[in-house]
């Protein structure tokens, strides 16, 4: 159980959503997948690979509309994700990069759910960093780097 925990926690980090004070993406509309293994732990630490698809209207409001978990550990592959449409909100920017917060993460793992804060967003190399992301209350935790590459048509690299 704590390793499902585990693998949650690394996709709910990796999912995005909304704060009270969030700004707009730059790079509107389009499509990019956030790809790559993360850690992710909360007593025992497994790695899973994970994929997200972040999606951005025309108006700079961006959503994770799908996230899948591959094995690494045998525990990724028990984690269940559900109520996609997980708002992306840009806490920070400038022109190297910014911060999201991500909200509304839905998983089977009870503690692995809710906010997650601080993602960076590396515009240069085009990297989701996750550096020991905590969900509240500090039960679940996801570390690592995500690779972000638009998905067709959309060329143009993510900018928060």
């Amino acid at each position: 159980m704590k390793t499902v925990l585990f693998a949650a926690a690394a996709l709910a980090a990796i999912s995005m959503s909304g704060a009270a004070s969030a700004q707009t993406f730059t790079s509107a509309p389009g499509q990019w997948s956030l790809q790559g293994q993360l850690q992710m732990g909360s007593g025992i630490t497994v790695q899973c690979n994970v994929d997200l698809t972040l999606q951005v209207n025309a108006a700079g409001n961006g959503q994770i509309t799908s996230a899948t978990i591959a094995p690494g550990h045998p525990v990724c592959a028990t984690v269940l994700l559900s109520g996609f449409g997980w708002p992306a909100l840009v806490t920070s920017s400038s022109s190297a990069g910014g911060m999201i917060d991500v909200t509304g993460f839905t998983s089977s793992i009870p503690p692995c759910n809710g906010t997650l804060s601080g993602i960076v967003i590396d515009g240069p190399n085009q990297d989701a960093k996750f550096d020991m992301v905590y969900f509240p209350g500090g039960g679940c935790f996801v570390d690592g780097t995500l690779n972000i590459t638009p998905i067709s048509p959309t060329t143009m690299p993510l900018q928060p």
